[in-house]
Protein backbone atom coordinates (compact mmCIF):
# COMPACT_ATOMS: atom_id res chain seq x y z
CA UNK A 1 0.00 0.00 0.00
CA UNK A 2 1.28 3.41 -0.90
CA UNK A 3 -0.20 6.91 -0.61
CA UNK A 4 1.33 9.57 -2.83
CA UNK A 5 1.15 13.34 -2.49
CA UNK A 6 2.25 15.33 -5.52
CA UNK A 7 3.19 19.01 -5.24
CA UNK A 8 4.97 21.80 -7.10
CA UNK A 9 7.59 23.87 -5.26
CA UNK A 10 9.38 27.01 -6.37
CA UNK A 11 13.01 27.15 -5.27
CA UNK A 12 13.16 30.97 -5.61
CA UNK A 13 10.54 31.86 -3.02
CA UNK A 14 8.56 30.16 -0.29
CA UNK A 15 5.08 31.06 -1.48
CA UNK A 16 2.27 29.06 0.11
CA UNK A 17 3.76 26.49 2.51
CA UNK A 18 3.37 22.90 1.38
CA UNK A 19 1.52 20.87 3.97
CA UNK A 20 1.03 17.12 4.08
CA UNK A 21 -1.31 15.36 6.52
CA UNK A 22 -0.50 11.91 7.90
CA UNK A 23 -1.20 9.70 10.89
CA UNK A 24 1.23 8.67 13.58
CA UNK A 25 2.76 5.31 12.75
CA UNK A 26 2.24 5.56 8.96
CA UNK A 27 4.92 4.06 6.76
CA UNK A 28 3.52 3.71 3.24
CA UNK A 29 3.81 7.27 1.94
CA UNK A 30 5.77 9.05 -0.76
CA UNK A 31 6.10 12.62 -1.93
CA UNK A 32 6.56 13.70 -5.54
CA UNK A 33 7.89 17.24 -5.93
CA UNK A 34 8.00 19.13 -9.23
CA UNK A 35 10.62 21.87 -8.90
CA UNK A 36 10.42 25.36 -10.37
CA UNK A 37 12.86 28.24 -10.60
CA UNK A 38 10.60 31.25 -11.05
CA UNK A 39 8.26 30.45 -13.95
CA UNK A 40 10.46 27.69 -15.40
CA UNK A 41 11.02 24.11 -14.37
CA UNK A 42 14.30 23.56 -12.53
CA UNK A 43 16.10 20.55 -13.96
CA UNK A 44 17.85 18.44 -11.35
CA UNK A 45 21.44 17.81 -12.53
CA UNK A 46 22.07 14.15 -13.32
CA UNK A 47 25.20 14.12 -11.15
CA UNK A 48 23.53 15.75 -8.12
CA UNK A 49 22.93 13.76 -4.94
CA UNK A 50 19.99 14.41 -2.62
CA UNK A 51 19.68 14.21 1.13
CA UNK A 52 16.29 14.21 2.87
CA UNK A 53 16.47 16.01 6.23
CA UNK A 54 13.75 16.16 8.89
CA UNK A 55 12.96 17.34 12.40
CA UNK A 56 10.01 15.90 14.34
CA UNK A 57 7.78 17.68 16.86
CA UNK A 58 9.79 16.32 19.81
CA UNK A 59 13.03 17.79 18.45
CA UNK A 60 14.45 14.51 17.17
CA UNK A 61 15.46 14.39 13.55
CA UNK A 62 17.81 13.00 11.00
CA UNK A 63 18.83 12.76 7.39
CA UNK A 64 18.69 9.91 4.90
CA UNK A 65 19.31 9.06 1.28
CA UNK A 66 18.80 5.30 1.45
CA UNK A 67 16.09 3.12 2.95
CA UNK A 68 16.65 0.46 5.61
CA UNK A 69 16.89 -2.24 2.92
CA UNK A 70 19.71 -0.34 1.20
CA UNK A 71 17.64 0.87 -1.75
CA UNK A 72 17.66 4.56 -2.73
CA UNK A 73 15.18 6.77 -0.83
CA UNK A 74 14.57 8.95 -3.87
CA UNK A 75 14.65 9.03 -7.65
CA UNK A 76 14.90 12.01 -9.98
CA UNK A 77 13.59 12.59 -13.47
CA UNK A 78 14.14 16.00 -15.04
CA UNK A 79 12.53 18.53 -12.71
CA UNK A 80 10.90 15.93 -10.45
CA UNK A 81 12.05 14.12 -7.32
CA UNK A 82 10.12 11.15 -5.92
CA UNK A 83 10.84 10.60 -2.22
CA UNK A 84 10.04 7.52 -0.13
CA UNK A 85 9.03 8.83 3.29
CA UNK A 86 10.41 6.77 6.17
CA UNK A 87 8.45 5.82 9.28
CA UNK A 88 10.52 8.08 11.56
CA UNK A 89 8.83 11.09 9.91
CA UNK A 90 5.51 9.92 11.37
CA UNK A 91 6.71 8.59 14.74
CA UNK A 92 5.66 11.63 16.81
CA UNK A 93 2.32 13.45 16.64
CA UNK A 94 2.77 17.14 15.79
CA UNK A 95 4.54 18.99 12.99
CA UNK A 96 7.46 17.29 11.24
CA UNK A 97 9.47 19.55 8.96
CA UNK A 98 11.22 17.96 6.00
CA UNK A 99 13.40 19.37 3.25
CA UNK A 100 15.55 18.08 0.43
CA UNK A 101 19.12 19.24 -0.05
CA UNK A 102 20.74 18.70 -3.43
CA UNK A 103 24.54 18.50 -3.53
CA UNK A 104 26.68 18.74 -6.66
CA UNK A 105 30.44 19.08 -6.30
CA UNK A 106 30.82 21.91 -3.74
CA UNK A 107 27.38 23.47 -4.35
CA UNK A 108 24.43 22.83 -2.05
CA UNK A 109 20.80 23.85 -2.75
CA UNK A 110 17.85 23.09 -0.44
CA UNK A 111 14.11 23.19 -0.89
CA UNK A 112 11.88 25.10 1.48
CA UNK A 113 10.58 22.82 4.25
CA UNK A 114 7.45 20.75 3.78
CA UNK A 115 5.31 20.60 6.91
CA UNK A 116 3.95 17.17 7.71
CA UNK A 117 1.07 17.43 10.18
CA UNK A 118 1.16 14.12 12.01
CA UNK A 119 -2.09 13.35 13.83
CA UNK A 120 -2.05 10.87 16.69
CA UNK A 121 -3.74 7.53 16.13
CA UNK A 122 -7.00 7.07 18.00
CA UNK A 123 -5.55 4.20 20.03
CA UNK A 124 -1.90 5.25 19.98
CA UNK A 125 -1.80 6.36 23.61
CA UNK A 126 -4.28 3.98 25.29
CA UNK A 127 -2.61 1.36 27.43
CA UNK A 128 -4.20 -2.09 27.31
CA UNK A 129 -4.74 -1.89 31.06
CA UNK A 130 -6.97 1.19 30.57
CA UNK A 131 -9.27 -0.43 28.02
CA UNK A 132 -12.61 -1.57 29.38
CA UNK A 133 -15.04 -3.77 27.48
CA UNK A 134 -18.34 -2.47 28.89
CA UNK A 135 -20.39 -5.57 28.11
CA UNK A 136 -17.78 -7.81 29.75
CA UNK A 137 -17.47 -5.50 32.76
CA UNK A 138 -21.24 -5.47 33.25
CA UNK A 139 -21.38 -9.24 32.95
CA UNK A 140 -18.58 -9.76 35.50
CA UNK A 141 -19.29 -7.03 38.06
CA UNK A 142 -22.69 -5.48 38.14
CA UNK A 143 -25.46 -7.98 37.55
CA UNK A 144 -28.50 -7.52 39.72
CA UNK A 145 -29.90 -4.69 41.76
CA UNK A 146 -27.37 -1.92 42.32
CA UNK A 147 -29.05 -0.67 45.50
CA UNK A 148 -30.00 2.94 46.02
CA UNK A 149 -28.91 4.02 42.55
CA UNK A 150 -32.20 2.83 41.04
CA UNK A 151 -30.29 1.03 38.29
CA UNK A 152 -30.72 -2.69 37.68
CA UNK A 153 -28.37 -4.59 35.40
CA UNK A 154 -29.37 -8.10 34.44
CA UNK A 155 -31.15 -10.28 31.91
CA UNK A 156 -34.24 -10.91 34.05
CA UNK A 157 -36.87 -8.21 34.36
CA UNK A 158 -36.40 -6.38 37.66
CA UNK A 159 -38.90 -7.01 40.46
CA UNK A 160 -37.70 -4.25 42.78
CA UNK A 161 -40.18 -1.31 42.56
CA UNK A 162 -37.32 1.14 43.25
CA UNK A 163 -35.61 0.29 39.94
CA UNK A 164 -35.78 3.29 37.60
CA UNK A 165 -33.45 2.02 34.88
CA UNK A 166 -33.03 -1.55 33.65
CA UNK A 167 -29.93 -2.37 31.58
CA UNK A 168 -29.93 -5.74 29.90
CA UNK A 169 -26.31 -6.55 28.90
CA UNK A 170 -27.55 -9.13 26.38
CA UNK A 171 -29.60 -6.51 24.56
CA UNK A 172 -32.84 -8.51 24.81
CA UNK A 173 -36.11 -7.64 26.52
CA UNK A 174 -37.63 -4.21 26.88
CA UNK A 175 -35.96 -1.23 28.54
CA UNK A 176 -37.68 0.04 31.66
CA UNK A 177 -37.49 3.60 32.92
CA UNK A 178 -39.25 4.70 36.10
CA UNK A 179 -41.20 1.46 36.18
CA UNK A 180 -42.59 1.84 32.66
CA UNK A 181 -41.63 -0.26 29.67
CA UNK A 182 -40.27 1.97 26.92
Amino acid sequence: MLLTKEVTMNLNYRGVPIVMDALQGDSGRELIVHLLSGDDYWEIPDDADALIQYRCADGSGGAYDTLSDGSPAYSTDGHTIRISLIGQLFAMAGITRMQVTFVRQSVQLSTFPVEIRVASQVNAEIADSEYVNLAQWLDENKKGDTGDSGVYIGVEEPTNPNVNVWINPNGTGFPVYNGEVL
